[in-house]
């Protein structure tokens, strides 16, 4: 249970840092994500119950539970509670703290340093295997494949052999929440598991890979992603 702690406990600090104006709550749950699954642990608050975020995070009157949220930037003076939860070696970790919001430093940037990376373009041709590892820890799927496309994403997932299930709603909001997590420029996200269509977008992405330029593949994807969110 020690090692559990330990990971919470120091996602909390960061997250804790986090906190300054103009930071948005998803900022910080992406600081706490980044941390806890660095040091081999999972999330263990993420997709319990569909909860979509990493950490609780309650701002002024939202007494708990508070969802990460893009929408939600901080002021001064903003009362914020950060629950944060990791599970490692079958046990788990689970740490709080409340703070206020500190004033904003003259003449300083209000984004953290480690939030650098949220504001800039987000690079899908260098990164996408680092959200599909990501979408691979939920306990239903095997793999996954991410293709983009202006604003528009799309995701074939694999299920596990354990897994007996079918798509749910539950996993699509939580494959999204990974996409959008990573870069909050995408608006639209298409998730399949038919075998069919994860052949497809497998194609699509190796053939991107080889660089295929993204404005001959845009519509075919568009076309896809059309098709898939018909179907669900």
């Amino acid at each position: 249970m020690k090692p559990a702690c330990q990971i919470s406990a120091e996602a909390l600090r960061l997250g804790g840092e986090a906190v300054k104006p103009g930071v948005t709550t998803a900022q910080i749950d992406k600081i706490i994500y980044d941390y806890i699954v660095s040091q081999g642990a999972r999330p263990n608050f993420k997709g319990l119950g569909g909860f979509p975020g990493s950490a609780c995070i309650s701002v002024n009157d939202v007494v708990i539970h508070g969802i990460p949220s893009h929408g939600i930037v901080l002021h001064e003076g903003d009362i914020v509670s950060i629950d944060t939860g990791s599970a490692v070696h079958g046990w788990n970790g689970d740490n709080a703290a409340t703070s206020p919001t500190p004033p904003a430093t003259d003449g300083a940037s209000v984004m953290p340093n480690n939030t650098s990376a949220v504001t800039a373009a987000f690079d899908w041709m260098k990164n996408a295997g680092s959200v599909e590892q990501k979408i691979n820890l939920l306990s239903e799927i095997e793999s996954s494949r991410v293709v983009v496309t202006g604003n528009t994403a799309l995701v074939g997932v694999t299920f596990t052999s354990q897994y007996q299930g079918e798509m749910t709603s539950r996993i699509r909001d939580l494959v999204a929440s990974e996409v959008q997590q990573a870069d909050p420029a995408i608006k639209t996200v298409a998730v399949t598991s038919e075998k069919e269509d994860v052949d497809k977008i497998n194609d699509i992405a190796d053939r991107m890979a080889k660089g295929t330029p993204e404005s001959e593949l845009e519509s075919e994807i568009d076309t896809f992603v059309r098709n898939v969110t018909t179907m669900q």
